[in-house]
This record gives structure tokens, C-alpha cells and sequence, in this order.
């Protein structure tokens, strides 16, 4: 499923993209993923502040593995492009 998320934050917008896909259940899911507590997304939502390197970092690793879940080709190119956007945020 491709949903909408033009103006959301790159975390947000994956997160949405991930639950909707059913690769998480839930903002905790995420967190820990991102190698961080259950409570990571949440904390950074209410404080409207970005990922760290290192959280960005873990989840382009997660998302690599998403792809290697999924035979799925459009899943396979939404995932790999939001991996470019984390490559960019990593730069």
C-alpha cells in the first residue's frame, strides 16, 4: 500500500509507510529498529526534532532488510528510495 506523505518529516513518513505495509505495528517497533528505546519516536514527535545519525543510520539498515522480506517490486522501489533519502540526510 502507497500512502500519502508529502510535508511530513522523513522518520514520520517512513514510519507511516512501514505500519501501513504491515513491517511494524507501532512508533515503539520503529524506535527500537532504530536501535533506540520504544519511547525514541515518540520523545522526537513532541520535541519536533530529527533523528539522530546514528538512528538514520539503523534504519537504512532496516529498511535494507524490508527489502530482502518483500518480492514485491513497488514495496522494493518505495524502500529503496527512502533509503536515498536517508543517504542524503546522512551526508
Amino acid at each position: 500500500m502507497i500512502i500519502k506523505t508529502e510535508g511530513m518529516p522523513l522518520s514520520e513518513a517512513i514510519f507511516e509507510f512501514l505500519r501501513s505495509n504491515y513491517f511494524i505495528n507501532s512508533s515503539s517497533d520503529l524506535s527500537r529498529q532504530m536501535g533506540r528505546s520504544r519511547c525514541y519516536l515518540s520523545t522526537i514527535r513532541y520535541t519536533n526534532r530529527m533523528p539522530s545519525n546514528e538512528a538514520f543510520s539503523n534504519l537504512h539498515g532496516y529498511l535494507k532488510n524490508c527489502i530482502s522480506e518483500t518480492d514485491d517490486a513497488d514495496l522494493q522501489q518505495c524502500l529503496k528510495q527512502y533509503m536515498r533519502q536517508i543517504e542524503e540526510v546522512l551526508a
